[in-house]
């Protein structure tokens, strides 16, 4: 091999430097050819590292590989030959290079691949370098330090593990995109992002390795998405920003993100995740949670600052037992935002609530429901629908009473009977506003001029906490 790229080297030479002496003898007086002359033999060290194995070919007795090197780091252009595993540490070892670049789809679509070895001072694996090698399977692994944040560089291999410990960066888009047999990623502290479908429909992949992710700010749109059997928590304390649909059908115990402020929509769409750590300053801008059956807490679960709940953004959260908006800025609360939470025992709803959309809160059972506020108004009807026994609300007078204090202590002349003490022609089974079950009557206010039931939620509409 040392023979032709030597052979290679000395014509490469040849023709250059009769190239610039052809040039040089269209030059009109002596000493500018001399000149030219001179400074021509002192680019010869110059010409001759630039063009040291420049096109020239390495092997790793498998593979035939046309190289570029330049400050003595090779890169791997494509292969000339070969089949079965590739060993581009062989290569580097040979050829006593400081580094190894696998280019822009180098082996894009080559199905000759069936293993591969990578070197210890890899430095970079550019777009599409290992793009849809349908037969590249087993582990790969590298103690390098090196960078993948390309488009597609494993894309729909039959790889089943990555062990890369001290790779930096990102990982790049579509970096395992469909990797089918993958099972297990290990990565260091040196990975800050995962970029869009990095692991999409790695229906296989169990764990990525350590749980804890210290560094990692962002998570692109699909990451994980479809990545069924992904049943190790994570713990990603940095992430600031996860996009949408980044963890969709991942059935993984926990995720913890503290200090996320930023959810869009349908990230953890059809996930079974049981908890979620989340900043209370999160926004979540879409239908985040919608469809995650089996979640069951979020932590700390109070949305201080949140100032929309958009369409579907707890729909169908079976699991969920509570949710706490005091401080946050809503005014809205949409259709069928919040349907379907059986399992809801605690609900409270911001002052700033003014209006509330149809089906919102449709089969909420056995729920604290608690407004703060002037009343909501009331979009359509149904927005309490189907609610517990009878399709109703069971309401709880204790809590009552102590939240309506506060409210009866600001208005001179309001006060309030309990149910216990309001007469048999008072009492009422069902209140309905406009056609909406909201529960049975639980006490009547006093108005001085009249009483009646109905004030509750027509004056007061404030304090009704619903259980």
């Amino acid at each position: 091999m040392e023979g032709m790229v030597e052979s290679n080297v000395f014509f490469a030479r040849v023709k250059q430097y009769a190239n610039f002496f052809k040039k040089g003898l269209y030059m009109k007086t002596k000493l500018v050819k001399l000149m030219f002359l001179i400074s021509c033999c002192c680019l010869m060290p110059t010409l001759y590292a630039t063009w040291i194995q420049d096109g020239s070919t390495a092997t790793d007795g498998n593979w035939i590989l046309r190289i570029n090197t330049s400050d003595g780091v090779v890169k791997i252009l494509g292969p000339n030959a070969g089949s079965g595993v590739l060993d581009i540490s062989t290569i580097a070892n040979d050829l006593g290079c400081t580094g190894v670049i696998v280019g822009n789809e180098a082996f894009i679509d080559n199905k000759n691949v069936t293993g591969l070895v990578l070197p210890d001072n890899l430095i970079e694996l550019c777009d599409g370098a290992f793009e849809r090698c349908t037969n590249l399977a087993g582990e790969i692994s590298t103690t390098a330090a090196f960078k993948m944040s390309g488009y597609n560089a494993f894309d729909r291999t039959a790889i089943t593990s990555a062990i890369f410990p001290n790779m930096t960066g990102s990982v790049g888009a579509w970096a395992f995109y469909e990797c089918k047999q993958l099972k297990t990623v290990v990565f260091g502290d040196g990975i800050t992002s995962f970029g869009e479908k990095a692991f999409f429909s790695c229906s296989a992949l169990e764990s990525v390795l350590p749980n804890t992710l210290q560094n990692v700010t962002f998570i692109a749109n699909e990451v994980f998405k479809y990545c069924y059997a992904l049943k190790s928590s994570m713990f990603l304390p940095n992430v600031r920003e996860v996009k949408a649909l980044a963890f969709e059908g991942v059935a993984c115990e926990e995720i913890s993100m503290p200090s996320c402020t930023n959810m869009v929509g349908g990230c953890f769409y059809g996930s079974k995740i049981k908890k979620i750590t989340h900043s209370p300053d999160v926004q979540l801008n879409g239908d985040v949670f919608i469809g995650c059956t089996e979640l069951e807490e979020l932590v700390p679960g109070k949305f201080r600052n949140l100032s929309v709940i958009k369409d579907g953004t707890f729909k169908n959260c079976n699991s969920l037992k509570s949710l706490d908006f005091t401080g946050s800025t809503f005014t809205s609360v949409n259709i069928n935002s919040a349907q379907y939470m059986y399992e809801m025992k605690y609900l409270v709803l911001p002052e700033t609530l003014t209006d509330m959309g149809n089906w919102s809160f449709e089969r909420i059972k056995n729920s604290d429901v608690l407004f703060r506020g002037p009343k909501p108004t009331i979009g359509g009807g149904n927005v309490f629908a189907h609610n517990g026994n009878n399709q109703k609300l069971r309401n709880n007078i204790i809590s009552l009473e102590e939240h309506i204090a506060s409210w009866t202590n600001a208005n001179s002349g309001v006060t309030f009977t309990p149910l216990a003490n309001v007469s048999d022609n008072q009492k009422t089974d069902d209140y309905k506003y406009p056609t909406t079950n909201i529960g049975r009557v639980i006490g009547t206010v006093n108005f001085g001029a009249s009483t009646h039931w109905l004030s509750i939620f027509n004056e007061i509409g404030t304090i009704i906490l619903i259980k």
